[in-house]
């Protein structure tokens, strides 16, 4: 069962960038852990700002 992103973040493209984070975090087995989230953090931080 997949969680509803959209009901936490409260719009639709929140949701679905969510929903892409949670994908991408979840096949990292395929993948070294450090370089992912070193990609991933600073896209994170960056739509923090933009959105709040």
């Amino acid at each position: 069962m997949k969680p509803n992103w959209r009901l936490y973040a409260g719009g639709e493209y929140t949701g679905r960038f969510l929903g892409w984070l949670h994908a991408y975090v979840m096949a990292d087995s395929l993948f070294p852990f450090i370089s992912t989230w070193t990609f991933v953090l600073p896209l994170l931080l960056i739509w923090i700002c933009l959105n709040f």
